[in-house]
């Protein structure tokens, strides 16, 4: 909202600020859109139209009548605002013809993106998360309805016929017990697949080894990292040497195709000696220039995977100290679990990890 002593000035409104925080923490808890819109209008908590009308006197339509209401789209369209991380966006829409009122939406890449502008809500990595979750239960066609998603839900794949494994539960004498089977296997039975049965907290197990291992991982390639700085530093220079060539190159032959214009204007040559000397010259000017991408692509690369490395043990860290896994570190982590069943010796599992995590264990 604008500051009431400055109005060239945003400051948070910490009433609104504390919904969207809400939001955000239900989602990644495994609760849908429907169900969070329920929670809501069960707590009145007030929807955007309300407080806007609460604190400037009207709302988005005066005459709509349930503008107190929440529905999953209001909350989809917080969830993936982007201005809660403090990025404010321009040009978003635009008309489809200069006198006409039609408003067409722009794409994300076309539009003019302030990053860090006004005050932050959400933080980044969290917000980035909780669309990442999102991505995935669109993904994999997990529906939440009003149920709670179990955070390995479209997650855990079957090795067999590839289908999701869906959550089952057993009454035992400390609760239910929550297990994940194929869901081929429990709508048609053994004829179709296998049971794949793996119960929900043993899964934690598993992740949690694998992190301790990918965290090792990736300790070792920073070593390694380190080690071979020099050698990576001679390499940086030849490649900065090989960009400098291909540089000069790419000007030189510029100027050589330039050269053939002004002989041609002057008559020195003929059209058709023009025409053979400059597609010829085109298309060695067109490989130098490939030749320049792909060494700036390794220069690139080479100056950006410690970084990468390094962000990504971070993250490793302070997920296995906390010991705890949450809908929104797995949609971070890991792209898939295959579990694959042996005959009587028990289940294989797979972790197919996120490109940034991959990096540690490559």
């Amino acid at each position: 909202m604008k500051d009431p002593a400055d109005k060239n000035k945003c400051i948070i409104d910490e009433e609104a600020a504390e919904t969207v925080r809400l939001l955000f923490r239900l989602y990644a808890e495994g609760n849908g859109l429907n169900k969070i819109a329920k929670y809501l209008n069960e707590h009145h908590v007030e929807t955007p139209a309300v407080r806007k009308e609460t604190l400037y006197g009207y709302g988005w339509k005066k005459e709509w009548d349930f503008k107190h209401l929440w529905y999953g789209g209001t909350v989809k369209r917080i969830l993936k605002n982007d201005v809660y991380t403090g990025t404010v966006r321009r040009g978003t829409t635009k008309r489809t013809k200069i006198r006409t009122n039609k408003m067409i939406k722009v794409a994300p890449e076309e539009q003019f993106v302030h990053v860090g502008l006004i005050p932050a809500i959400i933080d980044k990595a969290e917000f980035e998360a909780v669309n990442a979750t999102f991505i995935k239960r669109v993904e994999n066609g997990v529906r939440a309805k009003n149920n709670t998603i179990y955070k390995y839900t479209g997650l855990l794949k079957c090795g067999e016929c590839g289908k999701n494994l869906v959550t089952i539960g057993a009454k035992r004498k400390e609760g239910i017990v929550r297990s994940y089977v194929c869901t081929t296997y429990n709508t048609y039975g053994k004829a179709y697949c296998s049971l794949h049965k793996l119960k929900h907290d043993d899964i934690d197990s598993v992740i949690f080894n694998q992190l301790e291992v990918l965290y090792k991982s990736g300790l070792l390639k920073m070593d390694n990292l380190d080690k071979s700085l020099e050698d990576r530093r001679q390499s940086n220079k030849d490649n900065g040497k090989v960009i400098d060539r291909l540089q000069t190159a790419i000007h030189a032959k510029k100027g050589e195709i330039k050269n053939y214009s002004k002989q041609l204007a002057k008559e020195l040559i003929s059209e058709e000696l023009f025409l053979e000397m400059t597609q010829e010259s085109s298309a060695e000017l067109e490989k130098l220039e490939r030749q320049l991408v792909e060494a700036e692509s390794v220069q690139e690369v080479r100056d950006n995977e410690k970084e990468e490395v390094a962000s990504a043990l971070d993250i490793l860290r302070e997920i296995v100290d906390k010991q705890e896994l949450t809908h929104a570190d797995l949609a971070m982590l890991i792209d898939k679990i295959v579990v694959y069943e042996r005959k009587g010796e028990g289940l294989d599992i797979e972790i197919v990890w996120n490109t940034p995590f991959m990096v540690v264990s490559e």
